[in-house]
């Protein structure tokens, strides 16, 4: 029979191109593919190990660019042959437990644990995931301790943000590594390409107003706090997502990817004179609610709703791009 649906959706690349962090099973199995890009930046990361195992490499690229799938997977080619060591930097939680358990020739280690006591001796290679987390201590207690063993580092890339938002030591102090070899990944992968882009704009308006349209996404208003409630239940009742009620502040970054997304947006939020996007909050060993709200609202696949909270600016600015 003829098919009656609209055909693309059975061809979403986000389907088919996994995260090892959400779906591990299908990782362990092989289950996916990287695209030319990635194996590209593969490919000359192995080809440079070989000739002279060691150096520092780091690819960075927007959430949803496939750089922790590109990470394991480089880890997976080198545990081949030795032993190597990924560390996670933010809250991983329990969520590489599972890869932990089944890849014998790779440890993970959280970055909280450069903070104790123990060697890097007995590995032949340091993975650093989400290195942009990474505080400059411990950056420097890793190199310390590294010695002559090649690191690569995975990074998200975040320009987008106000420069206010993020404390940037880190990244200046990975900039000054001897002979580090840094690539970008400009293709996204999981991310839908029509929210990346007007989160990318809210995060930083553009000087000219921008032509695209954006069906996935809803703007709407509440006076207070009594009709942000109503609204929001009213969104999950359509099958949406609301981290938020997940924690009190927006302080974690790393959750599942959701196909559905609604978020809260209060008083606390503004727009500078720089047309960037900020929040009245001091930012807080390093990071900023922006911040976490940037990489937060990366994680929606589909639909993203913003519920604004008694803060007609911002619905304003909002509404207009959409």
């Amino acid at each position: 029979a003829d098919y009656e649906d609209e055909i693309e959706r059975l061809f979403r690349a986000e389907l088919y191109l996994i995260s090892p962090w959400t779906q591990p099973e299908r990782f362990l199995k092989k289950e996916y593919f990287l695209t030319s890009q990635q194996r590209d930046i593969q490919r000359q990361i192995l080809k440079k190990l070989r000739i002279g195992r060691y150096g520092y490499f780091c690819f960075t690229g927007l959430p949803g660019t496939g750089k922790t799938l590109l990470l394991y997977d480089i880890a997976m080619k080198l545990s081949n042959r030795q032993q190597v060591c990924i560390i996670h930097c933010g809250e991983a939680g329990k969520k590489w437990e599972i890869l932990h358990k089944r890849l014998q020739r790779i440890d993970f280690l959280s970055d909280n644990q450069l903070e104790t006591q123990f060697s890097l001796e007995d590995y032949h290679a340091i993975l650093v995931d989400e290195a942009h987390l990474l505080s400059v201590e411990k950056l420097n207690v890793l190199l310390n301790m590294s010695e002559d063993r090649p690191i690569i580092f995975s990074s998200d890339s975040e320009e987008m943000i106000s420069p206010k938002e993020i404390d940037q030591s880190t990244m200046k102090r990975m900039e000054e590594l001897p002979n580090l070899q840094t690539f970008r990944l400009t293709n996204r992968i999981r991310t839908n390409a029509e929210l990346s882009s007007f989160i990318q704009n809210m995060m930083h308006l553009p000087v000219r107003k921008n032509q695209n349209e954006f069906p996935h996404v809803s703007v709407v208003y509440a006076n207070d706090a009594k009709e942000a409630d109503i609204l929001v239940r009213d969104y999950i009742r359509q099958g949406y997502h609301f981290p938020q009620m997940e924690r009190a502040e927006l302080g974690v970054t790393a959750i599942c990817d959701t196909v559905k997304m609604v978020v809260v947006l209060d008083e606390r939020y503004y727009y500078d004179d720089e047309l960037y996007f900020r929040s009245i909050h001091p930012m807080r060993n390093g990071q900023s609610e922006v911040r976490s709200l940037f990489h937060l609202l990366n994680q929606a696949k589909e639909n993203l709703a913003f519920v604004v909270k008694g803060n007609e600016a911002v619905y304003g600015i909002l509404l207009d791009m959409k």
